[in-house]
């Protein structure tokens, strides 16, 4: 490879790395408004799947821990969010609306995001090793 692709390799590699590095940074508020609904709805006393907490858990420490594609620690959240969207609309007093607002505002508008939440997001150490590829 000639010097110019190598460096044109390390430019593609590093713009990647960034956007996956900022998707996991708002993962981490994402994680943090899915974990505020699942407290309300178990405030509520919906139930909720078997093993829901364990997939809180799993998601916080793949985006924490940032040796973990943007591409799995997505598919872990959607999961948990389907999980709480069909717990929430099986409700007669669903509140689904709120949460999926503040899920798309964790995305776009973090800032205003937070200041509605009392769970942290989860801090991103990204440790740029090679993440496994997605198995979603």
């Amino acid at each position: 490879m000639s010097a110019g692709a190598e460096t044109a390799q390390e430019g593609r590699e590093e713009r990647e790395a960034a956007v996956d590095r900022s998707l996991l940074e708002g993962y981490g508020l994402r994680w943090a408004v899915l974990a505020a609904w699942a407290d309300q709805l178990r405030c509520r006393g919906v139930g909720l799947p078997p093993g829901m907490r364990l997939k809180q858990e799993e998601a916080r420490i793949k985006i924490s821990s940032g040796c973990f594609s943007s591409c799995e620690v997505g598919c872990i959240l959607g999961d948990i969010e389907a999980n709480l969207i069909s717990a929430d609309g099986s409700t007669s007093d669903t509140r689904a609306g709120f949460w999926t607002e503040l899920l798309a505002m964790a995305m776009s508008d973090r800032t205003e995001a937070e200041q509605l939440l009392r769970f942290p997001a989860v801090k991103v150490y990204y440790s740029d090793c090679t993440a496994p590829s997605c198995r979603c």
